[in-house]
């Protein structure tokens, strides 16, 4: 990936990442900013194709990942960063910074359910999802979204963030 949009890229991801921590939410209007950035550049120097690119690389993480965030696994403001992600870098690098981020996520996870001493709570709180969910046959929300208890949340956007910095550090494009 070209220094400039490594650069543009990476001050919209810090921006996200203090936005989540700061008030559980992405604005709107920084990926609305984000994905234009992302799909100028690319058409500017790629033409037509950067362009189809960026557009592909923008719609895919929210068909990928749509059930998540209907479980409430993940927010929306999530989704829309990995949009922003795919708009810069296109389908193949979003989908990579996808698998990463879930891996960093679930390290995170596994960290804070050790911190907390409730690994054995929120296991029992998954196979008791799993089980409603095969009983009603229904998608229903994860956890109370409004319920922010610190040991259950994990900001997403920073595994989002450091998926892409793994990513450019290994220079994948």
């Amino acid at each position: 990936m070209e220094l400039s949009k490594q650069a543009c890229l990476t001050l919209i991801l810090v921006i996200a990442v203090y936005m989540d921590f700061k008030c559980y939410k992405i604005n709107n209007k920084l990926i609305i900013i984000g994905m234009c950035i992302g799909s100028l550049h690319n058409f500017v120097f790629q033409g037509l194709y950067g362009l189809i690119s960026s557009l592909l690389g923008g719609i895919a993480p929210i068909g990928l990942l749509f059930f998540l965030y209907i479980g409430s696994v993940l927010g929306a403001g999530d989704i829309k960063l990995f949009a922003v992600v795919g708009s810069f870098a296109g389908i193949s690098f979003c989908i990579q910074s996808i698998a990463i981020a879930f891996s960093i996520g679930a390290i995170i996870s596994l960290v804070k359910m050790v911190r907390y001493g409730i690994i054995i709570t929120r296991l029992r709180y998954f196979t008791e999802y799993i089980f409603r969910l095969i009983h009603t046959k229904k998608l229903s929300s994860y956890h109370n979204v409004e319920e922010k208890k610190e040991e259950w949340i994990i900001h997403f956007s920073l595994p989002i963030s450091l998926s892409v910095v793994i990513l450019c550090i290994f220079d994948y494009i």
